[in-house]
């Protein structure tokens, strides 16, 4: 390729950025991965991705705490964030602060009745139910054998 062609690469590349970044909030992962997908050259990529990280247009830290508390937000618990955010290539426990900064057993625990607060089943045994559907929305055993315990019948 040369350089004429990379140059124009480069313009569509930082175009692409533009709107990805403009729609939501992007991790660098997930930036790389669309734009790859987008059939932009490995090298292209990368000098973006760069780009955008040095000028603060991508901040993978940024990005895990507006995932983070939208998704607290949205009933979920910190195990089903952490494994949400490693598939955007976050790895959350190498951040400053963590866990304690993002999450605490006192709003884990909140959250986690909140929800039992919501919950309706048809279920046989609803207690079982509720339990297995903390678990699933990431909550840990703990909290959720507390939460269920407040679930009325």
């Amino acid at each position: 390729m040369n350089s004429s062609e990379e140059q124009l690469q480069l313009r569509e590349a930082r175009k692409r950025t533009e709107r990805l970044i403009n729609t939501r909030e992007r991790s660098s992962t997930e930036l790389s991965q669309r734009l790859s997908k987008a059939g932009f050259a490995d090298a292209i990529v990368e000098c973006e991705v760069d780009d955008a990280l040095a000028k603060g247009l991508v901040d993978d830290e940024r990005f895990a705490q507006l995932y983070i508390e939208s998704k607290k937000r949205s009933g979920w618990g910190q195990r089903h964030i952490e494994a949400k955010l490693r598939l955007f290539g976050i790895d959350i426990k190498s951040f400053e602060g963590y866990p304690e900064r993002y999450f605490s057993d006192q709003e884990e625990a909140h959250l986690a009745e909140e929800y039992v607060e919501r919950f309706h089943t048809t279920s046989k045994d609803p207690r079982s139910a509720c339990f297995r559907r903390l678990i699933n929305r990431g909550f840990s055993q703990e909290i959720a054998k507390r939460a269920v315990k407040k679930l009325t019948i």
